[in-house]
């Protein structure tokens, strides 16, 4: 199951056509950080590399979700559990659900079945319906025993991890880093964030226009639009953008 879950609404499955080194004297060093990521780009501009690389700065919860899967991909768990907790932080819930598969089946360290409960728990708890299944199917599958240690072991992880906290850990990054629209000077063309999957059911190109909408940078609409590809993919298994959706500044902590 783990690997099905690798083609969930991921944001931005890497490729290896243009790793994204560093950009000129006006990336910020968080994104020079970032130049380890690789996505596809349609072409190879300067700008577009530029843009890119500050929308991972700012989603956090996509770029380590990135590296978790690249991580995953070639068989290095360990680490991609380090990269799935870190996307997790950010109430990453594709992320959750991948820590809960790999503590399930034992990827990356010990067979854990109560803690892949717990984890996939907290990915179910926006109801999404494949965490919700996955997370009934472990449930059916506990023991007594194993079921009193995963709801035990879950409450330390809703603390940490759990939408209350996470989203607004969320929102203060997306906050600080939403960048000015003179970044994006005269750019027109398409901006691969989510380029599509092994399985080319969720790829997502933004124009350059739709870069800075709300949508993407508002916490309150950047939830509602992740909602929005959840159902989506359950119903039609593609992502279309169209209008973006508009919301006001998120409230404060």
């Amino acid at each position: 199951m783990a690997a099905g879950l690798l083609w969930l609404p991921a944001a931005a499955q890497v490729t290896t056509q243009a790793p994204l080194g560093p950009v000129g004297v006006n990336a910020s060093p968080a994104a020079q950080r970032a130049a380890g990521v690789a996505v596809e780009l349609q072409g190879d501009e300067p700008l577009a590399q530029y843009l890119i690389l500050r929308f991972m700065e700012g989603h956090p919860d996509l770029a380590w979700r990135i590296r978790g899967r690249e991580a995953y991909a070639r068989g290095d768990y360990e680490r991609a559990r380090e990269c799935f907790e870190r996307a997790a932080r950010f109430a990453d819930k594709p992320s959750q659900a991948m820590l809960g598969e790999m503590h399930w089946e034992g990827l990356g360290g010990p067979r854990d079945r109560a803690l892949g409960y717990a984890w996939m728990d907290l990915a179910a708890e926006r109801y999404y319906e494949d965490f919700y299944l996955l997370r009934e199917r472990y449930w059916s599958q506990l023991g007594a025993q194993e079921r009193e240690q995963a709801l035990r072991r879950g409450q330390p992880l809703l603390r940490k991890y759990g939408d209350d906290k996470a989203k607004r850990r969320l929102a203060r990054v997306l906050a600080r880093e939403r960048p000015d629209q003179l970044a994006i000077g005269g750019f027109f063309g398409n901006l691969p964030i989510i380029p599509p999957s092994g399985a080319g059911r969720d790829s997502i190109t933004l124009r350059g226009s739709e870069y800075f909408d709300d949508t993407f940078w508002e916490p309150d609409a950047y939830f509602a639009w992740q909602d929005t590809i959840w159902k989506t993919l359950l119903t039609t298994g593609r992502v279309e953008v169209g209008d973006p959706a508009r919301a006001g500044p998120a409230a404060a902590d």
